[in-house]
């Protein structure tokens, strides 16, 4: 492994160089009808970017599937392992970061942007993995995986075994999207709540508005109000901690909390439910206080709502968007949860509570959870190659987060060692983890072309 090892050294400023390049394309999915942009421009332009690079490396064996997903091989051989990265980002507010999200900055040997440690970061580590092992001349094929649309569920996969290898066809699978060896995946369950709404009282919910995706949970939560007096906005900051301006009979009431990756809601501070802590002491009518409570019921009482019996932390029940305008109610929901648990489970009893709200739910997506034998001799070669990088005990787990190796049968997540802040502002990796993400997965690629 020397010379591998060594063309990655040698190597650590081009990849920094290429990870600052990949920061730059904003690769957020759009909805698109276009079938070669089928998640927007800048999507299909960070899958030509990865094309590209990899011509650069030295790589004749490029396929650009319709923009879903890029697959990169050392040779024409049937593949010995297969190795995933998503090149799709969530979104960024510059306003909340300390830099440009779209412009990757060192600070302290720590790579700031958007896509530095999700999943941007992984990417280039393994293209530099697979070049490190061509260089030194190992014989069989290794084929990376590059997708667009990991954020919203991977269609980009699903497309991908649909239309030109079937999962039970699929190599050997790793995922470099978690920092341990991820036998099992939570299930997912994407979500929104919708209502209509007629007020005609003094007191008026004008808008709402709080959250940026279904996976993050909302930093910051922004809502007007009409028909309030200045002693009544003072007597809920004597309860509540928020901000609020006037303009003539409008008030507008700004909420700050932290945001996080969404199946780790408890790293955050939940901003949206912040505010449906100050709305429902407000009296609206219309409907609206019964909308405003059972929400706020809903998302600090959820476990009672799925079963007396579950265990809370076993399960993931998230607000991450909330939106009112014109008299119009929407929201995002994100669950995750356990092999206990199932997703109808989840969405029968949704849709109980908002029958009591006047609400609608519709359900955009609902994943049962992913595992893999943990004692199978997959897992347990990875553990051991794991703990021959690290000199440290390898740690089998199952995560709350859901990855590509959810779509395979046998993938497992493995291999990165993970950034800060993902989902979140002043996302970053340092550049010690990029190399050592590099090194970890070229040992992989290298230890299963023996055999």
């Amino acid at each position: 492994m020397e010379k591998v090892y060594a063309f990655l050294d040698n190597n650590k400023d081009n990849m920094v160089k290429m990870l600052s390049e990949w920061i730059s394309i904003p690769s957020i999915v759009e909805q698109s009808d276009d079938a070669q942009m089928p998640y927007g421009k800048a999507c299909a332009d960070m899958m030509s970017k990865a094309i590209e690079d990899a011509k650069t490396l030295g790589f004749t064996l490029r396929n650009n599937h319709e923009n879903q997903m890029v697959t990169i091989d050392l040779n024409d051989e049937e593949a010995k392992l297969g190795v995933a990265c998503h090149l799709d980002v969530v979104e960024a507010n510059p306003q909340h970061w300390s830099t440009d999200p779209w412009k990757a900055e060192v600070i302290d040997n720590r790579i700031y942007g958007r896509g530095a440690s999700d999943n941007k970061g992984a990417g280039v580590a393994a293209l530099f993995a697979l070049a490190a092992i061509k260089h030194a001349g190992k014989k069989g094929n290794i084929r990376l995986y590059f997708g667009s649309a990991e954020e919203i569920g991977s269609p980009c996969f699903r497309y991908y075994t649909d239309h030109y290898v079937k999962k039970e066809d699929l190599p050997p699978m790793i995922v470099p999207d978690a920092d341990d060896i991820a036998y099992g995946e939570w299930g997912m369950l994407k979500a929104g709540i919708k209502g209509r709404f007629e007020q005609t009282g003094e007191k008026r919910l004008i808008s709402i508005s709080s959250g940026e995706a279904f996976n993050i949970i909302p930093g910051t939560a922004t809502a007007v109000i009409c028909g309030v007096t200045d002693d009544e906005i003072a007597a809920l900051k004597q309860r509540c901690n928020f901000a609020a301006t006037r303009e003539g009979d409008a008030v507008t009431i700004f909420v700050e909390g932290t945001s996080c990756h969404s199946s780790q809601p408890r790293l955050g501070d939940n901003a949206a439910i912040k505010l449906l802590n100050i709305l429902t002491k407000l009296p609206f009518d219309g409907g609206v206080d019964e909308m405003l409570q059972g929400l706020k019921e809903l998302y600090t009482q959820s476990s009672s709502y799925i079963s007396e019996n579950v265990n809370k932390d076993l399960l993931t029940f998230s607000l991450t968007g909330l939106y009112f305008e014109n008299g119009e109610l929407s929201t995002l929901h994100d669950s995750r949860y356990s092999y206990d648990i199932s997703g109808e489970q989840i969405r029968n009893e949704m849709q109980k509570k908002c029958s009591t709200m006047q609400c609608d739910v519709e359900f955009m997506l609902i994943k049962e959870p992913h595992y893999v034998d943990k004692n199978s001799d997959f897992v347990k070669k990875l553990s051991g190659i794991y703990e021959a990088f690290t000199n440290e005990k390898s740690r089998v787990i199952e995560m709350r987060a859901t990855t590509y190796a959810s779509q395979t049968i046998n993938g497992v997540a493995f291999g990165q060692f993970e950034g800060e802040n993902i989902h979140s502002h002043n996302e970053n990796i340092s550049v010690e983890n990029l190399m050592k993400t590099a090194k970890l997965l070229a040992l992989a690629m290298h230890e299963f072309l023996k055999d």
